[in-house]
Parts: C-alpha cells; sequence; structure tokens
C-alpha cells in the first residue's frame, strides 16, 4: 500500500458498504483515498456495469471524489458562511447591558476574555455584573467556578446587583424578604455554581468537563473562573501550565461557543513615589505573557481617581471592540456598575422615592 499513490474505494451505498470504506480509509490513510460516487439507482459497481455499461464505470472511476480528511477544509467548504457576512456583515458582540461599556467592547460567544487589576479593584464585582446584565438582556446563563467567594455570599452579591439594593443591613434600606425570593427565582434560572465540597484543589479538565454537562443540559453560555490560581497546576514549570490551560479553555469556547471569563491576578506590583500603583495590563498578570497572547478580550478594572476605570488593553476582533479606557460608577451599598448618565438617574430616583423595581431599573 506504501507504493501506492492513490486508492479509489468502490463499497455498496448500504451502511455495511460505507462503513467498510471508512474503515479502508482509516488503515490505508484518508489523505491516499477516493471514493466512487454511484447513482442513486444502482448499489455497487456491478450494478452499474449491467445497467449502464463499461463506460459508465470508466466515467465513474475518473469522477472518483477525494476523502474528506479529518481536520481539514477548503476554502469553498466556507463559502455558505463568507456570502453570510459579505450579505449580512459580521456584526458585534452581546451588549455589556453599560452602553459606555458597549462603545468600548462587546461580549460574543466561543471567546476567552481576561480580566485582571489590583487587588481589591472590583475585578469580580464587574464580571459579576456583566454576567447579571447578560443574563437580563440575553437570556445567558452561566457556570461559575469562584473559589474566593462562598456560593451563599456570590449568592448575595448577584442578588445586590439584579434587585438594585443592598442584601445586607447599613445605610440604605436593605431588599425585603419577598424581594430576595424574586431576585432567586432570576439567579436560579440563570446561573449554577461549581464547586468542589471535599476540598480538593480542581484541575481547568475537571472545570471544562462540569463546563460541558451544565452546556449541555442547562443551556449556559458563558463560564467564569475566578480565580485561576485556585486551579491545581505544575507550579515547577507554571508558566508552561499556564499556557496549557489556556490553551484547552479556548478550544472548549470555540467547539462549544460558550465564552469564558477568566479572573487573573498580576504579579505583586510596587508603588510610584506618590504612593499610587500603575495600571496593570495582560503582561503583568503572573507567571505568564500567554494570559496575553491567548485572550480574546483583555479587560482591566482599575480605581482610578475619578471613577473605575474599564481599560481594554487586547481585542482580538475589531467588531468586537477596540483597546482604549472608560470609566464608570460604582455603587458600594449594591455593587453595581453604571455609566455616569445611569448613575447620575439612579442617584436622583434614589432621592426623589424607593430604589426603583429590580426588572425595571434596567431600562
Amino acid at each position: 500500500m506504501n507504493r501506492v499513490d492513490k486508492i479509489i474505494i468502490a463499497a455498496d451505498r448500504d451502511a455495511a458498504g460505507e462503513a467498510l470504506a471508512e474503515e479502508i480509509a482509516r488503515r490505508v490513510g484518508r489523505a491516499k483515498c477516493w471514493k466512487l460516487e454511484l447513482p442513486a439507482e444502482v448499489n455497487d459497481v456491478t450494478d452499474l456495469l449491467r445497467t449502464s455499461g463499461s463506460e459508465a464505470v470508466v466515467s465513474a472511476v475518473e469522477a472518483a471524489e477525494p476523502f474528506p480528511l479529518s481536520g481539514i477544509y477548503s476554502a469553498t467548504d466556507y463559502a455558505p458562511e463568507l456570502s453570510e457576512i459579505y450579505e449580512k456583515g459580521v456584526g458585534s458582540g452581546m451588549s455589556t447591558g453599560i452602553p459606555t461599556l458597549d462603545e468600548l467592547f462587546t461580549i460574543a460567544e466561543g471567546q476567552l476574555s481576561v480580566i485582571t487589576g489590583l487587588p481589591s479593584s472590583g475585578k469580580s464585582e464587574f464580571v459579576d455584573q456583566l454576567m447579571i446584565n447578560l443574563a437580563k438582556n440575553h437570556s445567558w446563563k452561566f457556570a461559575i467556578a469562584s473559589f474566593e467567594n462562598p456560593p451563599k455570599i456570590h449568592l448575595a452579591k448577584l442578588l445586590e446587583k439584579a434587585v438594585g439594593k443592598p442584601f445586607f443591613e447599613g445605610s440604605r434600606a436593605r431588599m425585603t424578604r419577598s424581594e430576595v425570593s424574586e431576585g432567586m427565582k432570576f439567579i436560579n434560572d440563570h446561573f449554577v455554581f461549581i464547586e468542589s465540597k471535599d476540598g480538593t484543589m480542581p484541575t481547568v479538565s475537571l472545570l471544562i468537563d462540569k463546563a460541558k454537562q451544565a452546556c449541555l443540559r442547562l443551556g449556559c453560555r458563558g463560564l467564569v473562573i475566578d480565580p485561576y490560581n485556585m486551579l491545581d497546576m505544575d507550579t515547577e514549570r507554571e508558566h508552561v501550565a499556564i499556557s496549557k490551560m489556556l490553551s484547552e479553555v479556548t478550544s472548549y469556547c470555540k467547539s462549544s461557543g460558550m465564552h469564558c471569563f477568566f479572573v487573573a491576578h498580576p504579579a505583586k506590583m510596587r508603588p510610584r513615589d506618590d504612593g499610587t500603583y500603575p495600571i496593570v495590563g495582560g503582561q503583568h498578570v503572573s507567571s505568564s505573557s500567554a494570559w496575553h497572547a491567548k485572550a480574546d478580550l483583555g479587560i482591566t478594572v482599575h480605581r482610578g481617581d475619578m471613577g473605575v476605570e474599564i481599560h481594554c488593553w487586547k481585542c482580538r476582533f475589531k467588531w468586537i471592540g477596540s483597546q482604549g479606557m472608560v470609566r464608570l460608577a460604582y455603587d458600594v451599598p449594591t455593587g453595581r456598575y453604571y455609566d455616569s448618565e445611569m448613575a447620575e438617574k439612579s442617584v436622583k430616583k434614589e432621592a426623589l422615592s424607593a430604589p426603583p423595581h429590580w426588572m425595571d431599573d434596567w431600562e
């Protein structure tokens, strides 16, 4: 077989014949196999010879088509998709639910977002806000692996963003029992939690397996891993382990259409002479440059003098967004992020009356 450059397989048209053709191609190599395409009215080459003669057999042999190669496609295989974007355009990702932020970036299926920032800068709160907005506005469901937030505490934070009132007692009127109940229905419909209750550190492979289950059973379209350093990996060759981990997550996102938000802490930063800290980016994320290289969307949450700064340091596709920075307002009692205009409206509403109903406050 090694001396033969081309093998034409003329199997029967039934299931057994198809299985035989596949097995021959597997053994001798699909790259050198061609398949005889028979007319619909005949079952095998003998039928073709009997009904149409030898010239028909010769024509069929000359017209044999190469076996499709696994994982290798020609440009014409993508022609329908190309035609669609020619007619309709590429479009954009899903709205973040914050108009000012949408001018910077949107959220697309099948991509990896890396969220970083200095400690206590609000990275996790920001991801929570994106999740709530995507769930409310686009019916996205999420699987959450949040290792630093016990589920009961995380639920309280999500409820605050959904209801628009504090969960705990404080300076502002907290949400009522009925609002907790109503908010929990929304949270329960859109969020599930991945938790290792035996105390062991999960691997990224385990998380991907859980995400697959959540996708298939529940229709989850988003995965949150917060933070990465709680995963079990090879610390002796950490940069290699991180690169491999991100490749696995990226591959899964593309194959499943899920969007993964990966929260990653930066390496320890030294303050400037004036006591302030520099704005971190993808190259500052701990232990590996792969964070910058493999992210589709790279975001930094930074506390600035004029509000919370959201920096986009990488956007792989221009139809998703661009590099730049926007400032958002942050409401401490509810953990909500707003653009400046929405924050002003919220303050005015609260000054005049009780906080708005949680489902009406998303206009």
